[in-house]
């Protein structure tokens, strides 16, 4: 099943387009709801690829895309996910402090939240997709 309708656009033109949508399963699309204090949150899915030769952040894995990120540190203590979010904030220019893992702590897959995205995040957010 897919987890999108055929009337919607695919994944991939959802994370270039308007980014605006909301609940319908889109993984590389944010998922916009209102935070602590009322700040926009957003939510984005990756794929973590720990105990890699070099920490890289691009690609994508699966359908709908998560956005692929390999780490050095091994799937050991929370280690593998600090340092996801460390290279996620590298790659896409955002303060460590604004992403925090929403669910999937202990998984490959993992939904991380973003609070306070610049304006032009879904578009770095693509770049990385398309690797």
């Amino acid at each position: 099943m897919s987890a999108y309708r055929d009337d919607q656009a695919p994944p991939a033109e959802c994370a270039l387009a308007h980014m605006d949508w909301v609940g319908n399963g889109c993984a590389s699309a944010r998922s916009r709801t209102r935070g602590a204090y009322d700040r926009p949150v957003s939510t984005y899915v990756v794929r973590v690829k720990p105990g890699a030769s070099r920490t890289r952040v691009g690609g994508s894995y699966g359908e709908p895309p998560a956005l692929v990120v390999a780490v050095t540190e091994p799937a050991v203590d929370g280690r593998a996910t600090a340092a996801v979010l460390r290279a996620l904030a590298a790659a896409l220019d955002v303060p460590r402090t604004d992403l925090e893992v929403a669910s999937g702590h202990t998984s490959r897959t993992k939904l991380i939240r973003v609070e306070a995205e610049p304006a032009d995040f879904p578009l770095r957010w693509a770049a990385l997709l398309r690797g």
